[in-house]
């Protein structure tokens, strides 16, 4: 709490974090949900297994929330810890932004703009694995972004193990590591050459250490009853194969090879993909994330810019390619990254307005401001909450039943 009162940045990501986490838990699902985030509330209470790539972190630290947090049902624990986690990002994000812009009132708007996207709301409202992997993304660049303050072999080693951690909770991590290489890269990454070896060793390990993480799967999938399911006399459907190969090809996701490919379908989502953005953000969102984009590129800040962009196209480009059936949770850190464009273009307007030197200049900044928070986020909270809201979700507790 000394720490709270002493930097207001922490202050008010913790505020940011503590109001969003109470507007998750007014459209919290109460209950058992269906699809993946049924798999995860069973699993995790068990300490079980689920589908690949196998998300051991979350089970791992999801499974002690439920036993260690005694409210409702087990499921409902990991609707709540799922929310935690939500909030988290959305601090995350704050965090982020205010390093890219020192803009404390941009930084606000970016992080409440995300906390209300009707996507990733709607998966902060019920058990599931996205909401913590935008946690992860925000963190990196946080981390990131820090390194290229104070480019440190102590803040390098740190990312690399945040990495790490990341890829223990969801493998999607992977499609931004060119991103961050870009981004290093450009931002004239370099060490001393006598003590090169002493940091290859240190940011390896740095990065590998979390990896142990992954021997969740082969310690518990063996003990999980549902890991060979006997379908008939001599008919066996083996859910995990408890060697290395079917270690290898479980973490890896191999199962779910054959979905990637470019089609007709590909073409489709990138061309609807702007209407996402309204949908997400509204009208004035895509706008100021726009002006936040153009700024980047008009104030020549390359290495943030290419972060940022990479991340982006090489989120849409895969959710482009992937064909599963609920695709629409994949294009979250896409999302993340508009609303820091979004606080970006928001402190553009900003500046631009209080630049005004005319006798009503001391109270337009506050008026403009008022304006552009009320017509963006009261939008965007209108627009989303009932596609968001699932606190009334017990129709799959009502079919078990």
């Amino acid at each position: 709490m000394k720490r709270l009162a002493q930097n207001p940045n922490v202050l008010i990501a913790f505020s940011l974090a503590l109001a969003t986490f109470l507007l998750y838990l007014r459209t919290l699902a109460p209950d058992v949900v269906d699809a993946d985030g049924g798999e995860f509330q069973f699993a995790a209470w068990n300490f079980g297994f689920v589908h690949p790539t196998g998300y051991p972190l979350y089970l791992m630290l999801g499974g002690l929330f439920q036993h260690l947090v005694p409210i409702g049902n087990p499921a409902y624990r990991l609707n709540l810890f799922t929310a935690l986690t939500a909030a988290l990002a959305v601090a995350m994000v704050y965090l982020a932004v205010n390093q890219l812009t020192r803009h404390r009132a941009a930084s606000m708007i970016a992080a409440a703009s995300f906390a209300v996207s009707r996507t990733f709301w709607y998966d902060a409202s019920a058990a599931e694995t996205y909401a913590f992997n935008a946690f992860f993304v925000a963190l990196l660049t946080y981390i990131a972004l820090r390194w290229q303050a104070d480019p440190t072999a102590n803040k390098f080693a740190t990312f690399c193990f945040a990495l790490g951690l990341a890829l223990t909770h969801h493998r999607t991590v992977l499609l931004w590591l060119p991103a961050f290489a870009l981004f290093f890269l450009v931002s004239g990454f370099r060490f001393h050459a006598s003590r090169l070896t002493h940091h290859v060793l240190r940011f390896t390990f740095s990065f590998l250490l979390p990896l142990l993480l992954y021997l969740y799967i082969p310690l518990r999938a063996p003990t999980s009853p549902y890991a060979t399911l006997s379908l008939a006399p001599g008919r066996n459907l083996v859910l995990y194969d408890n060697s290395f190969a079917g270690f290898i090809d479980y973490v890896l996701g191999r199962t779910f090879q054959s979905e990637i490919g470019w089609n007709a379908a590909s073409v489709s989502r990138l061309v609807i993909f702007p209407q996402q953005l309204l949908d997400q953000f509204s009208a004035l969102g895509v706008i100021l994330g726009l002006i936040g984009c153009v700024a980047m590129m008009w104030r020549r800040e390359w290495a943030r810019f290419v972060l940022l962009l990479a991340g982006f196209a090489a989120t849409i480009l895969f959710a482009s390619i992937y064909h599963i059936g609920d695709i629409f949770h994949f294009y979250i850190p896409a999302y993340l990254v508009w609303a820091i464009w979004v606080g970006i273009g928001f402190g553009c307007v900003l500046d631009y307005v209080s630049h005004f030197t005319f006798h009503v200049s001391r109270i337009l900044p506050p008026v403009a401001y008022g304006l552009l928070v009320t017509a963006l986020l009261v939008l965007q909270f209108l627009t989303n909450f009932s596609f968001a809201n699932r606190s009334g979700e017990t129709r799959v507790r009502e079919q078990w039943t």
